[in-house]
């Protein structure tokens, strides 16, 4: 048991060096190491397939994808990385049908998260931004509340079609840096429709957003105790604001391509 604890925290390592340090020809090392003493682990032949196809290793990859299924065949994390070996190679075709087994098999929730991005880069939106709300965006919700405030997770999520306009949403960050910088563009469209908007914001960039456009039109927090959650109707995700505004946003251009930020902000706090 000791020892097994011993190559997770190996493999831990070996991930951070990859997708959290950049150092991707490390961490495929560290992983290739590792498969010597699991051979038969089929989850660590998909990490060392991961691995190489960010390292641009793509035969290599494959290899590691089609082990990991010899020993276990209906494998959701092989068959989504041998979908993206083929998705790196141009074959979509290919991708989608492993994918859709994925789904079919135990209604995979990564298999639709990049079936999504297919059809998106498709130029399929629609089905891609709907297939996209299969993700678990509810933990982003969770992670900040506490036992005063579990209510929230009993909200209805925001629906323009039924949310009243001047009511108050609360908005939810997802994901990394970029993500949210790109979709919060997407709140002008809101407010210009007549609701409220708290925000939730990733602390590491709360300065920023005190500094953006919205300053003065919503209500930005990275502790969500500090609103008052009585006057929230709805709960929205940030990543999902292409999903809900999709009608109007695609019978109009859409909002301009970055986020205004106030000039006297200080670069050097960042």
């Amino acid at each position: 048991m000791e020892n097994y604890s011993y190559i997770e925290n190996i493999i831990d390592t070996a991930e951070k060096e990859i997708y959290l340090f950049g150092n991707k020809q490390k961490g495929l090392e560290i992983l290739s190491n590792c498969i010597h003493t699991k051979p038969d682990d089929h989850k660590l032949w998909v990490k060392l397939g991961n691995a190489n196809v960010v390292n641009k290793h793509l035969d290599m990859a494959k290899i590691c994808y089609d082990t990991a299924l010899t020993i276990s065949p209906n494998s959701d994390n092989a068959l989504i990385g041998l979908s993206w070996y083929y998705f790196e190679q141009g074959k979509f075709k290919k991708a989608k049908e492993l994918l859709y087994r994925t789904i079919e098999i135990n209604q995979s929730v990564g298999g639709k998260f990049n079936l999504s991005l297919i059809y998106k880069l498709n130029k399929k939106y629609y089905e891609g931004l709907k297939l996209y709300e299969s993700r678990k965006k509810s933990y982003w919700l969770e992670k900040h509340l506490s036992s005063k405030n579990l209510f929230l997770k009993q909200l209805p999520e925001f629906d323009i079609n039924k949310t009243k306009e001047n009511s108050r949403i609360l908005l939810v960050y997802e994901q990394g840096y970029g993500d949210i910088l790109m979709y919060s563009r997407y709140i002008r469209i809101l407010l210009k429709r007549g609701f409220k908007v708290s925000f939730i914001c990733n602390e590491k960039l709360l300065k920023l957003f005190l500094n953006s456009e919205f300053k003065n039109n919503i209500e930005i927090t990275s502790d969500i105790s500090s609103l008052n959650l009585n006057k929230i109707s709805s709960v929205a995700y940030l990543m999902s604001l292409p999903f809900y505004l999709y009608d109007i946003l695609f019978s109009r251009n859409p909002p301009p391509p970055f986020l205004l930020i106030m000039m006297n902000i200080n670069l050097q706090d960042y």
